[in-house]
């Protein structure tokens, strides 16, 4: 299990990292898609979210245990907010990781957090990141690209609009 723990612990290092790196060259965009999607206090919020998510990426991999856990309420939380954006037919892009996610809010967006506060609540079975078993890379490397795949899935059907014949939240038809 602490092989597992490890390498979602990297893995939830990497993506803070990227989200958190992202944001902060693009602070006009990431403040304008906190506005859209309704954080409050966006200016504020725009500066401190990045902050967090690149001391959170540095607290997992020294602390991984109590980093895994604020960074799943984090993922939580963000996705509440997603999740009222998706619902009300907000069309921005959630800016997620910068400038790399101009993409519309969508249930894939659910769908990635999901699949984050699972490695995060698998990062909290370590105390301190190892380097883990080959067998532990290649487990959650394939979770992470089945959720991909679900997610790319996701914004296929809501490009195309027929994949499923039941609306998802925030449809139309």
């Amino acid at each position: 299990m602490s092989g597992l723990a490890s390498v979602s612990a990297l893995l939830l290092a990497v993506t803070f990292a990227w989200a958190g790196a992202s944001k902060i060259v693009t602070p006009v965009a990431t403040r304008a898609s906190f506005v859209a999607l309704g954080v409050p206090a966006p200016g504020p919020m725009s500066r401190a979210v990045p902050a967090v998510e690149l001391a959170l990426s540095a607290a997992l991999v020294v602390a991984p245990r109590p980093a895994a856990i604020a960074g799943g309420v984090m993922l939580i939380g963000f996705s509440v907010v997603l999740a009222r954006a998706v619902a009300r037919g907000v069309t921005v892009g959630c800016r997620c990781f910068g400038g790399f996610g101009a993409a519309p809010v969508s249930a894939g967006h659910l769908v990635r957090n999901g699949g984050l506060v699972v490695a995060a609540a698998v990062a909290t079975g370590t105390d301190a990141v190892r380097v883990p078993p080959l067998e532990a890379v290649v487990v959650v490397s394939l979770v992470a690209f089945i959720i991909v795949l679900g997610v790319a899935t996701l914004d296929l059907r809501r490009a195309i609009g027929a994949f499923w014949s039941v609306a998802l939240p925030g449809e139309t038809r």
